[in-house]
């Protein structure tokens, strides 16, 4: 078992979410720059509980989060067949969106677009 804990957090893409009464799971990836200035990214399965599931209940695929607190551990199960196995179990227990007003793709869309209004007086301007 590792734990990770880190107030700056780790940056992540989520990919996929399924959303539970009690827990989310989601499939995301971290990237890490390397000296060639090459990234090497890994995918995860991850599940959401405590302060992440509630903190990014309108989480969405292509948003990205910032992961403060996790879990990984290695759990063992036995294969059909008999086979000892093993897989690796990612819990986030804190995480906020990147975005600091977790507002979500097509909102920052439309806000970005949004056209002035017509009534809009360049006199009341302070600059």
């Amino acid at each position: 078992m590792f734990i990770y804990k880190n107030d700056k957090g780790t940056y992540a893409k989520v990919w996929a979410v399924d959303r539970k009464e009690k827990y989310t799971e989601i499939r995301f990836s971290t990237s890490e720059k390397m000296e060639d200035g090459t990234y090497r990214n890994s995918t995860w399965n991850g599940r959401l509980v405590g302060h992440a599931f509630n903190g990014l209940a309108k989480l969405e695929p292509e948003q990205r989060i910032l992961i403060k607190s996790a879990k990984f551990t290695n759990e063992l199960y036995t294969t059909k067949d008999g086979q000892k196995s093993s897989y690796l179990r990612v819990i986030i227990f804190d995480a906020v969106y990147a975005d600091a007003n977790g507002a979500q793709p097509a909102q920052k869309e439309a806000s970005a677009k949004k056209e002035p209004a017509a009534n809009d007086d360049d006199d009341d301007l302070p600059f």
